[in-house]
């Protein structure tokens, strides 16, 4: 091939070899910007998930504390935080049902070209100083077989129950105290008599309760017996709960030592509590022992559903007309549970009639004036003498809660019913405004959305 042709070959191949190889390069230098593009893409996604997850974190911290839980609670539907351009995430919370809400967290990149939203749900619980038993009484007891105290599981154990946070720590806890009683009132009063009376000394301060009516274990884990008798007024300390109501009286000198039940649940005297129930909107006061006046059942079903406390003093008739189709009158639901206290009274009903409660019965003895033969008040020493009721009779109660005696004696042959409901418990002191003691959550199964 003559030289002059081989040069053009030459610088053909060249030319043909510099442009391929511009062209790798360029596809190379695109490819690398793709690649960039996606990891910095990926970066961003990522670095929006991240702050996501930091609002979600955020709202699980704040179910962890009691105190951060009531104020995000208050103020549901809750966001966080109030500027949304001040955080790299922004975090909404709602509730979607009885101690359920739903969570919703959307993070960005920092320079806000990435969003990526983590939405969950969670179950929360509030936990509360309620009363730790279905039946606490400030006195004896005397229950028979016919009726049921149950610790909220229905007889089984703790391992076996579906719900075992909701399980009483104790089935009854009372304070079976020593009372002389005089010979005459014994005499009139044979429950009074058999409640307070023993010709031994050592059964003189003990409780008379057939197993039968127990539905639990009787037992704890450690063997100790879960019907807990209280020594000399030995409670325990008492918690100054607060609340809408209680933050209105004020509390016991000594919290260590309260000197009745009253003041070992609610951290107040029952003198100071009795002021305070008479004269607040936040408690409904239904006195009957005025003459006249609206019946006792008509007033209860005129409450309005956001009142929590009752206060009922005198007898409550239930008259056969306010009854249920099934022979039952309900105060308060698993919504809107309550807080009866019965100051020296009873329910009356027809034969075979029941009162349901949902919550706190609290059951409290009227004190009288004592007269002499003539009619007229006995003084001693310029001071008014009183005596207060000593017997209750427990029967026809149902109660889904807790139910507390401040009598020295109680009593029930038959139809009394008491099944401990820590959940409606916790409900109502969440209502009440009262402090929690603690908080907990759990993630709803399933609920995890982040795509």
């Amino acid at each position: 091939m003559p030289y002059k042709q081989s040069g053009y070959v030459v610088l053909l191949t060249t030319v043909i070899l510099s442009f391929a190889g511009i062209l790798y390069t360029s596809n190379m230098v695109s490819l690398q910007v793709i690649d960039n593009k996606v990891l910095a893409n990926q970066y961003r996604s990522s670095e929006a998930f991240v702050n996501s997850e930091s609002g979600v974190n955020l709202i699980l911290n704040k179910l962890s504390s009691a105190d951060m839980t009531m104020d995000m609670l208050n103020s549901l539907p809750f966001s966080y935080p109030e500027n949304r351009s001040s955080l790299s995430y922004n975090v909404e919370v709602d509730r979607i049902g009885n101690h359920k809400l739903s969570i919703s967290s959307i993070g960005r990149s920092s320079d806000n070209s990435a969003f990526r939203e983590i939405t969950l749900q969670v179950y929360y619980n509030l936990s509360f100083n309620v009363p730790d038993a279905p039946l606490l009484s400030n006195g004896k007891l005397l229950i028979d077989a016919a009726n049921s105290i149950n610790d909220g599981c229905e007889g089984l154990s703790v391992d076996d129950c579906s719900s075992p946070g909701s399980v009483s720590n104790h089935l009854i806890i009372s304070n079976p105290r020593v009372i002389d009683a005089e010979s005459d009132e014994i005499e009139d009063n044979p429950d009074l008599a058999q409640c307070l009376y023993s010709p031994s000394s050592e059964q003189s301060n003990m409780n008379v309760i057939a197993n039968q009516a127990i539905q639990g274990q009787l037992l704890d884990s450690e063997g100790h017996s879960r019907i807990k008798k209280v020594v000399n007024n030995n409670w325990g300390k008492a918690e100054v709960s607060g609340g809408e109501v209680f933050n209105h009286m004020s509390p016991i000198a000594n919290l260590n030592q309260p000197e009745s039940l009253f003041e070992y649940t609610f951290a107040t005297k029952w003198s100071e509590a009795q002021k305070t129930l008479t004269n607040t909107p936040l408690v409904a006061d239904i006195d009957m022992t005025l003459t006249a006046g609206v019946g006792c059942a008509q007033q209860l079903k005129n409450i309005d559903q956001n009142i929590n406390v009752i206060y009922i003093k005198g007898d409550c008739e239930i008259s056969a007309s306010a009854l249920s189709a099934v022979g039952t009158f309900t105060i308060g639901s698993t919504t809107y549970p309550k807080m009866l206290l019965m100051d020296g009274g009873k329910f009356i009903t027809s034969e075979n009639a029941q009162v349901s409660v949902n919550g706190i019965l609290y059951l409290l003895p009227k004190v009288n004036d004592i007269v002499d033969e003539n009619g007229d008040l006995v003084y001693v020493d310029g001071v008014k003498q009183t005596y207060r009721e000593k017997v209750i009779d427990l029967a026809k109660i149902n109660v889904n809660g807790s139910l507390l005696s401040e009598y020295d004696c109680s009593i029930s042959r038959a139809g009394l019913s008491v099944r401990y409901d820590k959940d409606k418990l916790n409900r109502l002191y969440q209502h009440m405004g009262m402090t929690p003691t603690s908080s907990r959550y759990q993630l709803v199964a399933g609920s995890w959305r982040d795509f």
